[in-house]
């Protein structure tokens, strides 16, 4: 489904910006990862067992989700990082426009 709207989209309208779409796939899925676990973490603060899993299933569980939970949450702070500096850092009037003529 990705592949086909980042390949309809430029052909449908000049004014759909496929990376904007594509950031926010990105961001979506950090900050997914880093709540669900962060939750996860709350419950198990609370001596329960999260509400995503049975008991069964928790118990299984492997202690990689702690180094995961604590990636996914650096990632996002990075990626929010990265997004404010670009946003701030490049003047957009400044770019060259896909609508001017290069002269060739």
């Amino acid at each position: 489904m990705v592949l086909m709207n980042l390949n309809i989209g430029p052909h449908s309208d000049s004014h759909v910006d496929n990376w904007g779409h594509l950031g926010g796939l990105i961001t979506g899925t950090l900050v997914g990862f880093s709540m669900t676990e962060f939750y996860d973490l709350e419950a198990r603060n609370k001596e329960r067992t999260p509400d995503r899993y049975t008991r069964a299933e928790y118990e299984k569980k492997s202690a990689c989700c702690v180094v995961f939970r604590y990636f996914c949450f650096v990632l996002t702070i990075l990626w929010f990082i990265a997004l404010f500096v670009v946003f701030y850092l490049i003047d957009i009037d400044a770019l060259p426009s896909e609508d001017e003529d290069d002269g060739t």
